[in-house]
């Protein structure tokens, strides 16, 4: 018979994408994410940049080239932009969304017809009427 354990502390899932301190120091004024493998082309022509894991490189038993040093888990790479560059992208996708928002909802006034519908808890009504 097994012995019931008691919990020291509530479960939580396991966070395997924590990024360890040391490199959130060293890249201070910087924002880091996980980018996947196969977007990391068009990441970095948008502006992020491996984090380097390590400063020396080690040399492949393959072929003799250097290994990467880059800090990868599973699928994902970690990258960095400076802040100033990220709060810019930040705008951008905030503008976009409330654009097509906006666009959403003239277009809905447009089918309403000049009557008022409510969709849910949203009610919305043409402007003058």
């Amino acid at each position: 018979m097994m012995a019931d354990k008691t919990a020291t502390k509530p479960w939580q899932p396991a966070s395997i994408l924590v990024v360890p301190d040391a490199i959130k120091a060293k890249y201070s004024g910087k924002r880091l994410r996980w980018i996947r493998k196969t977007d990391l082309d068009r990441k970095m022509a948008e502006g992020w940049e491996p984090v380097q894991g390590q400063d020396k490189t080690e040399r492949t038993v393959i072929d003799g080239a250097q290994a990467d040093s880059k800090i990868i888990k599973r699928e994902l790479i970690l990258c960095n932009m400076p802040e100033e560059m990220a709060k810019s992208r930040d705008a951008y996708y905030a503008e976009k969304t409330n654009s097509a928002l906006e666009s959403s909802v003239d277009e809905y006034k447009r089918k309403a017809g000049g009557e008022k519908e409510t969709y849910g808890s949203i009610t919305i009504t043409k402007e003058g009427g």
